[in-house]
């Protein structure tokens, strides 16, 4: 017998507020499961990554948050815990970084946060491929992005000799964003300060922007030498 018009629209309705109740339970859980990650610090953390092949959560904020305990390890909050560890352990920690942030990456190309904690964690395994990779995609995802370009010109610079062409370029890139205001040449004057092979290649780049720009650059680099 066939279904009356106005029956058939009721009953498709019906399963269609089931399935969409249905996928917001799944979002739910998948969200809760990433931000109720089991640890008490980020080390703690980072240990319950060793079985995971997929990155939890679903919105790139969400991510984020899972991604910032290696970020957190690495770069913003080093722990000298993490890298006082056994070689194996250590490496096991690296190799799940790497692979949850590629597997951010690869689900939004866009995502640069997800390659520039992907660099992190290849240099630390010496995996210099995936080290080049990650540093051009996440250059080319967020060129203007000064937060992520601060610790991506770390990476670089500590791993120079190991960039190829192109993540050379896109370190040359992220020179010229950093040489072009207040608060990035505060951080290459700490650089050049510190760093002697790094001096002649800044130098290079500030060498073709504005002379407000070079002065700058100069007087920061006064302050840090003094600071010394």
């Amino acid at each position: 017998m066939a279904l009356e018009p106005r029956m058939f629209s009721s009953r498709l309705l019906a399963l269609a507020c089931g399935l969409l109740v249905a996928i917001s339970a799944w979002a739910m859980v998948e969200e809760g499961a990433a931000l109720s990650w089991p640890g008490t610090d980020d080390l703690s953390r980072a240990r319950g990554f060793a079985d995971k092949d997929a990155i939890p959560g679903l919105a790139i904020a969400t991510q984020r948050q899972v991604l910032n305990t290696c970020y957190r390890l690495y770069y913003f909050r080093p722990q000298f815990d993490f890298l006082l560890l056994p070689d194996e352990e250590r490496r096991t920690i690296a190799m799940s970084c790497e692979r949850l942030a590629g597997a951010a990456g690869e689900q939004n190309p866009f995502f640069s946060f997800a390659f520039m904690v992907r660099a992190f964690a290849a240099a630390d395994l010496d995996h210099v491929d995936v080290l080049n990779d990650s540093i051009v995609r996440s250059q080319a995802a967020a060129p203007n992005e000064q937060w992520i370009a601060i610790p991506r010109v770390q990476i670089a610079a500590d791993r120079v000799a190991d960039l190829s062409d192109e993540a050379l370029a896109a370190h040359q890139q992220d020179l010229r964003l950093l040489a072009s205001n207040y608060i990035g040449t505060g951080v290459l004057a700490k650089r050049y300060a510190a760093d002697e092979d790094f001096r002649e290649r800044i130098v290079s780049v500030v060498e073709t922007m504005a002379p407000v720009q070079q002065r700058t650059f100069l007087r920061r680099v006064e302050e840090a030498l003094s600071a010394r």
